[in-house]
């Protein structure tokens, strides 16, 4: 019984780890993982939600020129990225990259430049896409904007992506050894 709840425990923390909170009350949060795959290069897997923490959001708001690797400059932190999948469900929008004053890897619709774009159903929705780059961005150093915004809903200033831990890493380490130790009590 004791082991059931010490793993059930760690499943727990490992699974609340990965929703790391935001820094700030916004109406979308960005999260990604960065892997390193060997030879320079690294994984980047991102999540955009919709959590309207500041409650500025009804229904049928969009997003478009959804910019990661942002920066207000013509040099973004992802210059390189790689682009291996998208779950956009607006077909219009295509992968890009944008350049001045926002700059980086962009999804936009190409329909009109912000008739549609992404419109979340509700809080929790989410889209999902991963690339590979050559360069190694500190946390806290990924930024990310939307450019348009379609029937009122506004990201254009810069927000901070928040980078969560590689799942089970630590934890799932730890978790063994205890069952583990607890395994080898009872066989005593």
């Amino acid at each position: 019984m004791m082991l059931r709840t010490v793993l059930a425990f760690f499943v727990a923390t490992a699974f609340a780890s990965q929703f790391a909170t935001h820094s700030s009350a916004d109406i979308l949060s960005l999260y990604y993982y960065k892997t390193d795959i060997g030879g320079g290069i690294f994984q980047y897997d991102f999540t955009l939600s919709l959590t309207n923490d500041d409650n500025s959001y009804a229904p049928g708001q969009g997003f478009n020129w959804i910019i990661f690797g942002d920066v207000p400059s013509s040099t973004s932190t992802l210059p390189d990225f790689a682009l291996l999948y998208e779950t956009f469900p607006n077909p219009d929008i295509i992968y890009t990259f944008s350049g001045g004053g926002h700059n980086g890897p962009t999804f936009l619709d190409i329909t009109n430049f912000g008739t549609n774009g992404w419109i979340p159903i509700g809080v929790g929705d989410s889209v999902t896409w991963g690339g590979t780059s050559a360069f190694d961005v500190p946390d806290g150093q990924l930024l990310f904007s939307t450019l348009v915004s379609i029937n009122g809903a506004t990201l254009t200033d810069f927000k901070v992506a928040v980078r969560v831990p590689e799942p089970a890493s630590g934890l799932l380490a730890v978790g063994c050894l205890v069952a583990a130790a607890c395994q080898r009590r009872r066989r005593r």
